[in-house]
Parts: C-alpha cells; structure tokens; sequence
C-alpha cells in the first residue's frame, strides 16, 4: 500500500503531503510497472510552485510470473547497511503479508539488488525480454514525447513531421502509457495535451495516416459481415451459419469478424454438425471442410484466451480497488482497464454477494458500481452521455421524452449521430440496442419532418 509523507517541494521548498509507492507487484498492481518503466512513479507535483520533482525512495519489485524480485534503496538517502537492510526487511514483510503461503517460492527469500533507478528499469526490461536496443529505442520515445509536450501548438504539426521516420506503434503505446499516469496523478492538462498530440500525430505522421486507413479498413469487413449475419434472419440455424462460415473460408480477415461477433453461435453442437457434414461430403470435399473446422477451432480458442485475459485482468483490478482505503482514486487508477469486462466481473460480483446475503460485501460494490458509473459518464462526450440517456429510459414515453431534448439540443444532426452509434452497436453485437436505437431515430426523422 502508498505511503503517505510530508516532504519539502525540491525547486519550492514549501511542505506537501505525497504518495509513495514502495512495493511493485505486477500480479495485484500492473498499472505500478507502467509508471515506474515510464518514469511517473513517485513524482511530486507542487501544488505551490507547479514544479514536477522525482521523489528518491526504497522500492521492491515483485513479478510472480518471471520469479523476479528485485530491491532499490536510492543511494541519495544516505542509509547505512543496517538501516538499508531494516528498509529491505520492512518491504519484504508487507510483500509476504499481500500473498497467500501457497503462492510463496523460494526466489522470494533472497532478492536481488539494484544500484540505481535506471539499473532497476533495465533489470525489469531484461526480465520482459526486452534488449538495450529496443531500451534506447523507448528512451527516445519519451524524450519525444516530452519534446512536443513543450512546444508551442503551432508548432505541433512541423515537429511531428520532423521527426516523422520516429512515430510508430511505440510511440502510441507510450503516449497512452503517459496518458494514464498522469490521469491517474490528477494533471488533467498533461492528459488533454497528450491527446492532442496523439489525435495531431494520427492525423500528420505516415504510420498514423496507416494506421487510420488499416482501422477503416477493418471497420468496412466488420460491417460486411455484419449485414451478412444480419441476412440470415434474427435466429438463424447452425446450416445457415455453416453456409456464411463457408463462403467467408478463403477470406481469414472476414472468418477473424465472423467469429469476433457470434463467437457463443460457434459452440459444442455446432463443431458436432461441421463434423457430420465433412462425414456426408465426398472426399475430394473434405479437404476443405477439414481447414475450415480446424482454423475456427483456433480462431475460437483464441477468441476466449483474450477473453479470459481480460476477465482475470478485471478481477484483480476489482481486488486492487476493493482493498483499497481510497476508493475513488483507486478508480482512477485502474480506469484504463475498466470496459465491458471488467463491468461483467463486477455485476457477477454484487450477484454473488447478495445471493450469499453479505451485505457489507454488496454495499461496497455497489457504491465502486454508482463511482464508475458516474466517472464514466463524467467522462463520456456530450453525445455518447445524451445517447446512454436514451437507451437507458425506463420505457418508450420517457425514451420519447429524453428525445425530444435531444432533438432541441442537437437539431438535425441528432438522427446521423443516432445512426453512427447504431452501428457501432451491430459490430459489437448488441442487435437488441440497435434495433431500439434505430426505432428511436425513426421517430428522429418523423419528428423533424412533421
């Protein structure tokens, strides 16, 4: 758990009271290795002055996956061997208390030790695999970003430029990594900057230009394959989506979407039919058909690795924020991971809690629900908020009521907005939503024209 002090502001010398991580364990806190690997972990922000300012302090880094655990005593806090040794012992004591005895292992009795901050990053990057090239690549990447951090607006756009040949998937990757921290530091500044860089780098540089056309690219395959399900009716049977499965074979990024967006249709009784088909066919058929029951095998059983992932990753986030004496910002600190995933373990949790009658439990959740909820509609742009507004009225009258003020507020570009977030609605295979949402945005149009 953070530490909290009062420390002197280094530029400003005024008092302020700081949060200081100690221990890094990527299994329970991940979020704690990106700021320390991007350099945000146990920086002060002065309140006084404005200053930003490193903090030196005592860390133990904990990966479970690795068997890694590594110690760092800054050595400008001028500790001697016994109080260092008290320091390390004190860490590893709230380690071992954090983890459950069968989860112990023997490399946790001896860790290794790093003499500097920057030996510590690197014996971590090592860890992950990561070479000295490829640390020198991401150094530049934040040294980068902290460039057009600096500059003036105006001259966003030349800098991006200039340094054109620079900006990749990397540099996107720690924008975002960037983003979250300072999110999470409350500098909401930083983090309108940082988007502004990242919207003007999609927009100017090659590899963001790229990538928008490889997103609208996928979005057209997403939204074909979804007019074809779409086609075959709103409960279609096992041959018919054998048929779609069929045709899409030879096209591996259109069979990616088929299974993306009806992954439950792809279950047990299905692959039993597939199989009695390939038996029925003639052999020169089977072939074929062979392929294509292997490949959506594997396409399945990738579809539920991520996930998976995702719902072990929400678990332990959920764990993190319940555990912790500071709800809200424990929020904010995981808010990069709370999507559709992390609601569904959520919900299942207060159902369990109730059904096991834990009230203490339930009411806990349900407040982190009421938080996120509320942060996320905080959040969420005027549109998407009136759109959420809508879908969530209690019935047809009071969803006729929320848009008629829509229609006040947004005027004749209410219906198109409608239509857009229709879509996105059909690609994730919410097909109840959008049909409610295009029956309000007929009601949109008739309005208008009336």
């Amino acid at each position: 758990m953070p530490r909290n002090m009062t420390v002197a502001c280094p530029a400003c010398q005024e008092p302020a009271v700081v949060s200081l991580e100690r221990l890094i364990d990527v299994k329970r806190r991940p979020q704690l290795k990106a700021a320390l690997l991007s350099g945000q972990l146990n920086n002060l922000q002065c309140s006084a002055c404005g200053a930003a300012s490193a903090l030196a302090a005592p860390i133990l880094y904990h990966d479970a996956e690795n068997e890694m655990l590594i110690a760092f005593v800054p050595p400008e806090l001028n500790l001697q061997a016994p109080q260092r040794d008290q320091v390390m012992g004190d860490m590893l004591k709230e380690l071992t208390a954090s983890i459950p005895k069968e989860e112990f292992r023997g490399y946790m009795f001896q860790p290794k030790q790093a003499l500097t901050l920057q030996g510590l990053v690197e014996k971590i990057m090592e860890g992950d695999g990561v070479t000295q090239e490829m640390m020198e690549e991401q150094r530049a990447r934040f040294m980068l970003l902290d460039t057009l951090v600096q500059a003036e607006p105006g001259r966003l756009r030349t800098l991006l430029r200039k340094h054109d040949a620079e900006i990749d998937a990397g540099f996107f990757q720690a924008a975002l990594v960037m983003m979250q921290q300072a999110a999470q530091d409350g500098q909401e500044n930083l983090v309108n900057t940082l988007a502004a860089i990242q919207e003007a780098a999609v927009q100017h540089s090659s590899f963001g230009k790229h990538m928008t056309a490889q997103a609208e690219a996928r979005d057209k395959i997403v939204q074909d394959v979804t007019r074809r399900i779409q086609a075959l009716g709103d409960s279609p049977k096992r041959k018919d989506l054998l048929a779609l499965a069929l045709d899409l074979a030879q096209d591996e990024q259109r069979l990616q979407a088929l299974v993306g967006l009806l992954r439950p249709a792809f279950d047990y009784p299905f692959f039993q039919e597939l199989t009695l088909r390939i038996g029925q066919v003639p052999v020169a058929e089977r072939t074929r058909l062979e392929a294509l029951r292997d490949r959506l095998g594997e396409l399945t059983r990738m579809a539920d690795a991520q996930a998976q992932a995702a719902l072990q990753q929400a678990t332990v986030a959920l764990q993190a924020i319940m555990a912790s004496a500071d709800t809200d910002k424990a929020i904010r600190e995981h808010v990069s991971i709370i999507d559709e995933s992390f609601m569904t373990v959520l919900a299942a949790n207060i159902r369990e809690a109730e059904k096991r009658a834990n009230i203490q439990a339930s009411s806990r959740l349900k407040v982190i629900h009421q938080k996120i909820v509320a942060l996320m509609q905080e959040k969420m742009e005027p549109e998407l908020r009136f759109v959420n507004e809508l879908l969530g009225a209690s019935d047809q009258n009071a969803a006729l009521a929320v848009l008629d003020a829509g229609l006040q507020r947004f005027g004749e570009a209410l219906p198109e907005m409608l239509e857009a977030v229709e879509r996105m609605l059909r690609q994730q295979g919410q097909e109840a939503l959008a049909r409610k949402l295009e029956t309000l945005r007929g009601a949109a149009k008739d309005r208008l024209r009336s």
